[in-house]
Parts: structure tokens; C-alpha cells; sequence
């Protein structure tokens, strides 16, 4: 039989595609973890955990996607990057989630979110989480991570070099 057909449910009809299904778990992990980092941006402890959660839902093109055009994920990470410079833990962990939503293999998803990076000071902080955590290798690597990815996938790639202190 074809594929279809191993799908229907007799009584319940067709199962819903695994795609679907899988985008929205994500979206009800995404949404109250972002709403989280806007509620409260001045709490370091909830800034750094809603990061680390961000970073495991960050795994694929349609999460990504998702979390950079309904969230503003990279304007929301910025700002917990801005507001938490001295806090290695959350800088880690904010990088670690931008690094993940600004990744290189997908496509439209990430020229967007390099983009959004790139307009809104992104380059600056990274730059500037550096140069404050010279001595934290795991921020370095995170830290290049997101400059070499929004680099190379901003649209017009002058617009991510151009942007850089």
C-alpha cells in the first residue's frame, strides 16, 4: 500500500504529519521561553536557562525559521546579550542560542536572521562579549561562531562585513 494509506486511523482519519506535529512542540516550548526572556530580561538566572532552552529547540531550518520571524529571536537574544554583558553564564548561553539561530546550512531561514543581526548591532555585541570575556574560550569559539555565520549568510554578504566594528 502506499504511504497514505499506512497513515489512516480508522475512526480518526489520517495522522497528522510528523513535521507538523513536531513544529508545534517546539512552538509550545518556544513561546513561553521567549515570553520569559521579555518578561523578565533583568534576571540573570531566568535569561541564562530560557537561552539554554532556546539553543536545544534551535536544531533545524523550520525551528529556526519559526523562531526568528514569530519571535524576533536575534532582536530578543541581543537584548539579553546587551543587558547581561558581564554575566558569563547567560553571554555563554545567549550565544550559544544565537549561534544556533544564525547557522549555516539553511538557507532563507538564516540570511533573515543575519540580517536582523547584522541591523540591529549584533556584530557590535558579539565583538563587545569578546573583548569583556577574553579569558572564557567557550565564549570565543560561540562568539565566532555567530560573526562567521552572520557574515557569511547576511543577503548581501557587505552588509554582515560592514557591520563589524
Amino acid at each position: 500500500t502506499c504511504g497514505k494509506a499506512r497513515r489512516y486511523r480508522p475512526g480518526r482519519g489520517y495522522a497528522p504529519a510528523a513535521d507538523d506535529a513536531r513544529l508545534a512542540a517546539i512552538a509550545e516550548a518556544v513561546d513561553p521561553l521567549c515570553a520569559a526572556l521579555r518578561t523578565h530580561t533583568q534576571n540573570a538566572r531566568v535569561a541564562e536557562w530560557c537561552c539554554r532552552g532556546l539553543q536545544h529547540a534551535l536544531v533545524d531550518a523550520p525551528s529556526r525559521a519559526m523562531v526568528t520571524r514569530q519571535q524576533n529571536g536575534a532582536q530578543l537574544l541581543l537584548l539579553v546579550l546587551r543587558t547581561h554583558a558581564t554575566s558569563a553564564k547567560v553571554v555563554r548561553e545567549a550565544l550559544h542560542a544565537l549561534a544556533n539561530l544564525s547557522g549555516d546550512e539553511d538557507g532563507d531561514a538564516h540570511a533573515q536572521t543575519a540580517l536582523q543581526i547584522a541591523r540591529n548591532g549584533g556584530l557590535e555585541v558579539t565583538a563587545q562579549a569578546m573583548a569583556a570575556h577574553q579569558d572564557d574560550a567557550r565564549i570565543q569559539a560561540l562568539a565566532c561562531a555567530v560573526l562567521g555565520h552572520t557574515c557569511r549568510n547576511a543577503p548581501h554578504r557587505r552588509e554582515g562585513r560592514a557591520a563589524l566594528p
